[in-house]
């Protein structure tokens, strides 16, 4: 009996920790036009792997003072994006102290780091959200699929769909070889936008 009531309990935690969302169609004419950013979420899992040993960070991103637009064009299909907004990521390593750097510059825009015992937050202030600044977008359904300058392929997902409120889900997985190392990356982005 308690074997069952185990195998109840982790098969309810098994289903409630999917991340599979339904997938809604939508039009080319819902999507075509521009949209406002209004809300942003990221989760990010990496795994370096140096000389047989693994190490795994997480990277928990939430975006705020959004002044930032997604236009999709048609004829040709082409989407861009205009403005800034600020993305407030959390970096998390287990088992690991923290030496972090006071302000920095970087080439995503400026920003601001602190520390506390969950991780190093960092705020920056960014111009874009990758693969947005497309050359081409094709929909199948709801189902989007962006071609990036660096002619990348970038799934996006419909997830929501009001017809002044469109949210989609971007999950990327990759992998970086090195000389001496590896590294993976499991990335899901999900982006709320309203006319």
């Amino acid at each position: 009996m308690k074997k069952l009531i185990l195998l109840f309990i982790l098969s309810i935690a098994f289903i409630s920790c999917s991340d599979d969302y339904d997938t809604v169609d939508i039009q080319k004419s819902d999507l075509v036009g521009k949209w406002n950013l209004v809300a942003q979420t990221s989760k990010t899992k990496q795994t370096i792997i140096k000389q047989g040993v693994s190490t795994i960070s997480y990277i928990n991103g939430l975006g705020k003072d959004f002044n930032f637009t997604i236009t999709f064009i048609e004829n040709p299909n082409t989407s861009t994006t205009q403005g800034v907004y600020t993305l407030v990521s959390t970096n998390i390593i287990p088992n690991q102290s923290f030496t972090v750097p006071g302000e920095t510059n970087n080439t995503l825009g400026q920003s601001n780091t602190t520390q506390d015992q969950s991780g190093i937050t960092k705020e920056t202030h960014l111009n874009t959200i990758d693969g947005f600044d497309s050359i081409n977008w094709s929909l199948n359904g709801g189902n989007i699929s962006l071609i990036s300058r660096d002619n990348k392929s970038i799934p996006v997902q419909v997830i929501g769909f009001t017809g002044a409120t469109l949210k989609l889900r971007v999950k990327i997985e990759e992998t970086q070889k090195f000389s001496n190392s590896t590294i993976k990356t499991s990335r899901e982005l999900i982006i709320t936008l309203e006319r």
